[in-house]
This record gives C-alpha cells, sequence and structure tokens, in this order.
C-alpha cells in the first residue's frame, strides 16, 4: 500500500480499524516523507506510528517501509529506492517498473499531492 501523509492521516485512524486487512500481507509505503526524525510532528511515519497503529490492531511499526532520518538526503533516497526494489524485486530491479496494489494519495488545498506542488521546480523535467 502505497500512501501519503497530511490529512490521510486522519482519515485512516477512522478507516483502516474497520477495513479488517490481512495485515500479514501488507506493508506501508510512504510517498512523501520528511526526513526529520519520527519524534518530529512533520514526519508523516511518525504521525503513523502514534496515531494509527495504536488504533489499528494486527498493524505494527514493521508494517512500515521506513527511511532512515539520520543519513544525508542523497543515501537515505538510495536507501528507501533498495527497500522497493527489494521488497518488488522484477527481473530488471528496476525501481520505475514498481508496481502497488492500492495507492491512497490526499490532494490539498493548492493542487499539491506526494510533496509535489504546481508550478515548482521538481516538476519540471
Amino acid at each position: 500500500m502505497y500512501i501519503s501523509g497530511g490529512s490521510l492521516v486522519d482519515l485512516m485512524v477512522d478507516a483502516l480499524p474497520k477495513a479488517n486487512l490481512p495485515y500479514d500481507r501488507v506493508r506501508m509505503f510512504l510517498c512523501d516523507e520528511r526526513v526529520v526524525p519520527y519524534s518530529d510532528e512533520l514526519s508523516n511515519c511518525g504521525q503513523y506510528f502514534r496515531k494509527v497503529i495504536p488504533k489499528v490492531e494486527g498493524l505494527t511499526v514493521q508494517h512500515f517501509a521506513t527511511i532512515d532520518p539520520s543519513l544525508p538526503i542523497e543515501s537515505c533516497a538510495a536507501a528507501y529506492e533498495k527497500t522497493l526494489v527489494d521488497t518488488f524485486g522484477g527481473s530488471d530491479r528496476n525501481p520505475m517498473s514498481l508496481k502497488f496494489n492500492l495507492l491512497l494519495l490526499g490532494i490539498g488545498c493548492d493542487g499539491h499531492t506526494c510533496s509535489l506542488f504546481p508550478r515548482s521546480e521538481a516538476l519540471r523535467v
């Protein structure tokens, strides 16, 4: 499951306890985590750890593919990419060929999603 942070966290607090998911077969990946400690209010993963896990029987920290916020940002991104590729495999080990069963993404009032903001330099290719 590929999830975003922000307002989606609070929706997941209500929805996941009712979902009755087979958590032995579920892995959560964050599409827009911030490189801050999980104790920081800006950490989306930290928000899930604090708000969602206590409400969902069978869901633990181990269900989340996490970043190592102590690493330099380039190393952190490379390690997370490796986690994605290692989890989903594939013969070519190409991160662009990864397929998720479910994506739950929020959209901000300014139209942003996954920390991609309209008219941002990050969108210029």
